[in-house]
């Protein structure tokens, strides 16, 4: 009885298509603006600090190596002790603040002072990343019924791949 219980308090029996249509939608602007950043990186780093395309691998290794340390060993105490939500909210808060930063690392500076600012906006950045999209699937799939739950886990999909589609074109016309 306690098992079916904690079964139904989980799987509401109307699946909350409004709330699901919201975060599909902030899903597809965060990818959005995370793919864009992704094209636009390389030729970011090279005209701010004279990078070369090694420069940007050696970038893209640190952030991805972060982001599977984080993701392994303090996601999961992290979302328990936020709660999903507050822990994808906390994440697009960094994702926000990466992209500040990012901003003002153009400004005249030393080279030191740039390189701080980039390596923080970018562990922000990444934090950010690992924080929201672990987030989005287990959230949507709290509001979903059973009977809607393979729709639900479209809708993530679907809106996450669209995102990370319609970003690179999209940079690219901002760019010209």
């Amino acid at each position: 009885a306690l098992a079916r219980r904690a079964s139904s308090e989980q799987q509401p029996e109307a699946t909350r298509w409004r709330v699901v249509v919201v975060v599909g939608l902030g899903s597809f602007l965060s990818n959005t603006a995370s793919s864009c950043l992704m094209t636009c990186q390389a030729l970011w780093l090279k005209e701010v600090f004279g990078w070369t395309s090694l420069h940007f691998g050696f970038v893209m290794m640190a952030t991805s190596v972060l982001g599977l340390t984080l993701r392994t060993l303090a996601y999961d105490w992290l979302q328990r002790k936020l709660g999903l939500m507050r822990c994808a909210s906390f994440g697009a808060l960094l994702s926000t603040a990466a992209y500040a930063g990012y901003s003002l690392v153009r400004r005249p500076a030393g080279f030191e002072w740039r390189f701080a600012l980039f390596a923080a906006s970018a562990a922000c950045g990444t934090t950010g990343m690992i924080l929201t999209s672990g987030s989005v699937a287990p959230f949507l799939s709290r509001l979903s019924s059973k009977e809607a739950m393979g729709r639900v886990m479209a809708v993530a999909s679907v809106t996450a791949s669209a995102g990370r589609v319609i970003g690179p074109p999209l940079y690219g016309r901002l760019y010209v």
